[in-house]
């Protein structure tokens, strides 16, 4: 099931922690969702916000390509969550044909946001019970010291900087230990 959303806020890293979170919270309730976003990430949709700023590449190139074709954006739909990554359709509908492209979240987010387009996530990701990185956390437990090392340089290669924090805490835990 489909829920609309809006933006509760956008949170700024902490001391001890460079990312950034954005909460996003069903319009008819209280369950929320929370990204963690890298600073690019939050400046993309900080400036899609104000629109007061260059897109980068990906967000111009899809919002140049719809003004192009005289598509208008409906809305996104959070609808997918890949090896810790949310992802998100954009569906767009021009004169009766719908299109449907798939981005990051926040990359859909951002050009909702530009586009003043409704924000959906699937009643799934609302649950925290199945946060994806929950449940990769119990794999990480039961991997090695180089295992972990090894996982912590792919997600930061991949910019999965939410299951790159998870990795970060296990080694911290062990370290402690």
């Amino acid at each position: 099931m489909l829920v609309e959303t809006h933006i509760k806020q956008l949170i700024p890293p902490s001391l001890n922690d460079n990312l950034w979170h954005l909460e996003l919270q069903e319009t008819v309730g209280e369950r929320t969702l929370l990204l963690t976003l890298s600073e690019m990430e939050a400046c993309q949709i900080s400036k899609g916000a104000t629109q007061n700023g260059a897109f980068p590449d990906l967000i111009m190139l899809i919002s140049e390509m719809a003004a192009d074709m005289n598509l208008r954006l409906e809305r996104i739909i959070i609808s997918q969550c890949i090896n810790g990554d949310y992802h998100a359709s954009l569906e767009y509908d021009s004169e009766g044909t719908h299109f449907v492209y798939d981005v990051l979240a926040s990359e859909a987010i951002a050009i909702a946001i530009a586009e003043e387009a409704q924000i959906f996530i699937d009643d799934k990701f609302l649950d925290n019970t199945t946060h994806p990185v929950a449940s990769f956390e119990k794999t990480i437990t039961t991997m090695s010291a180089e295992e972990l090392v090894q996982a912590l340089n792919n997600a930061i290669q991949q910019e999965k900087y939410e299951l790159a924090g998870a990795i970060r805490d296990e080694i911290n835990r062990r370290k402690k230990s």
